[in-house]
């Protein structure tokens, strides 16, 4: 949902790692808050998938808004 240049490839992948770092660390951080929390955190653990989609879905919009 990104549009960069067809002249840039190293961008694509720079954008694709970012985005896999920003989820991983993400899933990191809300692992280590889960752990601090104990029970019933169960559903701590969908914020980083929530967050990405709700991104993800706001720059779709975003792209054929435009």
């Amino acid at each position: 949902a990104l549009r960069v240049g067809r002249k840039a490839p190293y961008t694509h992948v720079a954008i694709a790692i970012g985005l896999s770092l920003a989820y991983y660390f993400t899933l990191v951080l809300v692992g280590m808050a889960r752990q601090s929390i104990g029970d019933g955190s169960e559903l701590l653990m969908w914020l980083p998938n929530v967050l990405f989609q709700g991104i993800g879905a706001y720059l779709v919009y975003r792209l054929f808004r435009s």
